[in-house]
């Protein structure tokens, strides 16, 4: 676990000092394709269950950028989801579609240029027994990395959580419970 966390930082310094470090901002149109991760656990008390959960997958969001700092869009996410409680395993390919509001702020320190992203949403289509409920809301505030591939194509790199409503279908488990997860999200802006 150490040499995992040891090579994240080491490829987030190197991200850092590259020379090219993100495309200039422009106020119009903007297109995210993100590759997401997510791995969490939860204990139910109900039933004395312990459930962990990872889920990835694909998210989409396009919107505006207002100015060289704030942008505005909305989007939606296809997860996957593998999940293990003591008796069974659980595996689903996009069984659920989260929709979402996408808020993202743009900031250069030096030659670092760092983002703070926001997503807020709720899921419509689908849901599961963990996470992504049907119809219930989520969070994901991260904190990234951008660098330029070109002028239009950026390359982004995050990390942060993201908070879940659970809805479960026992109805002796309580419908009020929350779950953080931490994530990490890869993909191209352009």
């Amino acid at each position: 676990m150490k040499k995992i966390g040891f090579l994240i930082c080491a490829i987030f310094i190197a991200l850092c000092s590259m020379t090219a470090m993100g495309k200039t901002l422009e106020r119009g149109y903007r297109g995210f394709l993100e590759w997401n991760f997510e791995v969490g656990s939860h204990f139910i008390e109900a039933n004395h269950n312990h459930t962990a959960s990872i889920l990835g997958g694909f998210s989409t969001s396009h919107g505006y950028q207002f100015n060289k700092h704030l942008y505005i869009g909305g989007g939606f996410w296809l997860p996957g989801n593998i999940q293990h409680d003591y008796w069974w395993y659980f595996i689903s390919t996009y069984s659920a579609i989260p929709v979402f509001i996408h808020g993202r702020t743009d900031w250069t320190f030096g030659k670092v240029p760092l983002f703070l992203d926001m997503r807020i949403g709720f899921v419509p289509i689908g849901g599961y027994k963990m996470g992504y409920g049907h119809g219930q809301p989520f969070f994901t505030p991260h904190l990234g990395f951008r660098w330029a591939v070109n002028s239009r194509v950026s390359w982004n790199l995050s990390f942060g959580a993201s908070i879940h409503k659970l809805k479960y279908f026992d109805p002796a488990v309580d419908d009020k419970s929350r779950l953080v997860m931490p994530s990490m999200k890869i993909g191209i802006d352009f």
